[in-house]
């Protein structure tokens, strides 16, 4: 398998942190999936039905980190991790890097908000 690297803007993370992204998205979707059946199945108040969004944010948020190859809080706050343990992070010393890096995780936490709030429009709507 080749060696990922750090590209600016484009891939922050590696292995170790992607698996643990990962595991985010299975647990938010867990909690999400979870919290549906009991809004549902006690009969809450459809308002109720908001406070999915906390677990569609944490689901959506770590699948997209996952599948883009980036941290979204490594990106805003200028650190990168491809090869070392999970939690272990180096700086990015280069001020166009961290630029490019900031864009990037404002896009995907965007992106992450819309999909996110789509899944919590769907379940209130049903």
């Amino acid at each position: 398998m080749e060696q990922e690297k750090y590209i600016p803007g484009a891939c922050n993370i590696g292995p170790q942190e992607r698996k643990l992204r990962k595991t985010a998205g299975w647990i938010g979707l867990g909690l999400f999936l979870a919290l549906l059946g009991i809004l549902y199945a006690s009969h809450a108040p459809q308002w109720a039905r908001f406070f999915l969004l906390l677990p569609a944010l944490l689901s959506v948020t770590g699948w997209v980190q996952y599948a883009h190859r980036f941290c979204v809080n490594f990106g805003m706050r200028g650190l990168v991790n491809m090869d070392k343990p999970a939690f272990q992070t180096e700086n990015v010393v280069e001020e166009a890097f961290r630029r490019k890096d900031r864009q990037r995780a404002l896009g995907l936490i965007a992106l992450s908000a819309a999909i996110s709030l789509a899944a919590t429009l769907a379940a209130y709507f049903l």
